[in-house]
């Protein structure tokens, strides 16, 4: 019955954690989740199946892992863990960067090799939860190994917190030159995602309408986010001018798609804010405030870098943006939304001098 020892180092493992609590939940999953995957389809069966549990209380069903033997006995089907509960509890238990290289290995193993799927609502709340502990890195190295992980940018609102969260980062540093582009480089690399690589575009059923009015690359808040930080990098560090275009190039890209008197909650149909579903996040005034108050920075700066008939097209979306902000802001009880806005509204500084 038993197959032949797996090598250790081929098995998804966990390390260093911060909390006896964080270490009981992850060692539940391996246990109950991903190690089980591991076993051969036919002892998966028995395992699985009541005609064996006698047999099973004998002779269970084992794997070894180099010289750590595991035991499989009978699994009642009602008796499984919930994976998304489970997976919850132990995001929620990560606390430190070091707490959050276990994501990756908890990724690969419970949606590569367990073959779950997790809740939607996971992927966005496991980048806040990173971000805050200073890992948003580990989270984009997650989204680089898709295939491995499971980890998308193929919902509006994981790719909205990822994206403000990057731009957050560099915003913070006192818009460092080599934050900035850093940034940059993140927004660069995940809009090119979305348009060109399988494991990031978007999913829907065949013949199924699109809920979004335009795919995620080309959705005015993303576009938005490598706008603002290529406009910050123009401005304090190279003298107020667009030397390649990009920010022309761009600024007009955007103004295409997002008609003048429109605000941003407009741009969508309103069957995308309905439900449990795309975008009703942004009716949340704290998040409405945290997503698009870079996008409105974004779009003041560039208008003071490009020609003035586009500066004023800019200008116009960025007027009526703004008052949606402010009343947000009204109806809001104050959050990192708030926080954000208030540091953009101080502005970049002084230019730097060569």
């Amino acid at each position: 019955m038993p197959i032949p020892p797996i090598p250790a180092k081929s098995v998804v493992a966990f390390g260093h954690t911060s909390s006896p609590e964080l270490r009981k939940a992850l060692e539940e999953i391996r246990e109950a989740i991903i190690l089980p995957s591991y076993l051969s389809e036919d002892q998966r069966r028995k395992i699985y199946s009541s005609a064996w549990k006698a047999r099973l209380e004998r002779e269970p069903v084992t794997l070894a892992i180099d010289d750590d033997v595991h035991s499989f006995q009978y699994r009642d089907y009602l008796d499984l863990p919930n994976t998304n509960l489970k997976v919850k509890r132990a995001l929620r238990a990560m606390k430190t960067r070091r707490d959050f290289l276990n994501l990756e290995p908890l990724l690969e193993g419970v949606c590569k090799h367990a073959g779950r799927k997790l809740d939607p609502a996971f992927y966005p709340e496991a980048v806040r939860r990173a971000a805050r502990a200073g890992a948003l890195d580990i989270v984009l190295d997650c989204a680089l190994l898709a295939k491995r992980t499971g980890f998308r940018l193929d919902k509006h609102e994981t790719v909205a917190q990822l994206m403000t969260w990057v731009q957050r980062e560099a915003v913070f540093s006192g818009w460092d030159k080599k934050e900035l582009k850093k940034a940059l480089k993140r927004i660069q690399w995940m809009l090119e995602q979305m348009e060109g690589d399988p494991e990031h575009m978007e999913r829907r059923k065949p013949d199924s309408e699109p809920l979004l009015a335009y795919p995620l690359y080309r959705d005015p808040i993303f576009l938005a986010a490598r706008l603002h930080l290529e406009a910050a990098l123009a401005i304090k560090y190279g003298n107020g001018v667009d030397e390649e275009g990009d920010i022309a190039k761009h600024a007009n890209q955007l103004m295409q798609l997002w008609p003048e008197t429109a605000d941003l909650i407009s741009l969508h149909p309103p069957q995308a804010y309905t439900g449990n579903v795309a975008l009703r996040y942004l009716l949340h005034k704290e998040a409405f405030v945290w997503i698009t108050s870079p996008v409105l920075n974004g779009l003041r700066l560039a208008a003071r870098v490009v020609e003035p008939k586009l500066a004023e097209e800019l200008e116009k979306r960025a007027s009526v943006l703004e008052k949606q902000i402010d009343e947000a802001i009204k109806e809001s009880v104050g959050g990192r939304g708030e926080e954000l806005h208030q540091k953009l509204l101080e502005g970049l500084g002084e230019p730097a001098t060569a």
